[in-house]
């Protein structure tokens, strides 16, 4: 399971006018600080885990931080703006690129991605700022765009002929692809991999949309030319115990030679 490396907490200070309410942190887990939209009163706590909790499971894309933060009971549903700062070393084990963060928040047994923006960078460390309905537990990932790619597993296709169309070299930079959905001259199909006939001679456009773990998508298209059956060009067939021309012409010739020079030889002899 998960196991606690930082926490730490603070006591909420409300606005000069009461509208408000934020509480700062000394730095000893990445959670900087909040904002609430309301007014809050009493403690924040923020616990900074080494992994996602069996009872969420990891969240989409390539996972660099978890953080559970409790809040006072009446504030558990309070809008609030979370700052968090990640430094340079998490970005590097994760590969990721600052503008591929996202703080993700765990309720109704799900990931929900919250909207993200970089409010601030420190040398290799940058700082999100991210909109919460609420809270519980938080997760910071890179996600992006998966790539879409498709492969037809043959260059020479006829009407009836069965074609397998391929979405395995999809990619995704940080997660992993979830689902494949397929449309085949508007006929629908799922599955990394799909097979398909075409009936009439002609081009047919094949796409696929990819979706990964994160919920981004990405599509692709390609052209499938399909001939009348029996027009692919087929291999010569050598007949078995038969000479071919080449072979033929090979003996003739030598047979010819072999009787040039028995009349050479006949002839000399006389």
């Amino acid at each position: 399971g998960a196991t606690a490396v930082a926490s730490e907490a603070a006591t909420v200070q409300a606005s000069a006018d009461g509208a408000s309410s934020s509480v700062a942190f000394a730095g000893e887990t990445g959670v900087e600080g909040i904002e609430f939209g309301g007014a809050v009163e009493g403690d924040v706590g923020v616990v900074e885990l080494d992994a996602a909790p069996e009872s969420t499971g990891r969240a989409p894309g390539a996972g660099v931080s978890v953080v559970e933060i409790t809040v006072p009971d009446d504030a558990r549903n309070t809008p609030a703006t979370i700052r968090t700062r990640i430094g340079a070393d998490r970005l590097e084990a994760a590969g990721a690129d600052a503008e591929d963060l996202r703080l993700s928040r765990h309720s109704d047994g799900e990931w929900q991605a919250l909207e993200t923006s970089v409010v601030d960078r420190d040398g290799g460390d940058v700082v999100l700022a991210a909109e919460t309905p609420g809270f519980s537990v938080f997760a910071v990932s890179a996600v992006s765009e998966p790539e879409a790619a498709i492969t037809v597993d043959s260059d020479g296709v006829e009407t009836g002929e069965s074609v397998t169309l391929s979405g395995v070299r999809s990619s995704d930079r940080y997660g992993e692809i979830v689902a494949y959905d397929w449309d085949v001259d508007g006929e629908t199909a799922a599955g990394s991999v799909t097979e398909t006939t075409f009936s009439e001679p002609g081009e047919y456009e094949v796409e696929l949309t990819v979706t990964n773990d994160a919920g981004e998508t990405d599509s692709t298209t390609a052209t499938v030319a399909v001939e009348p059956a029996g027009t692919a060009a087929a291999a010569p067939v050598e007949e078995p115990g038969l000479f071919s021309l080449t072979t033929l012409g090979a003996v003739v010739g030598a047979l010819v030679l072999a009787l040039l020079v028995v009349a050479a030889v006949r002839r000399a002899d006389r």
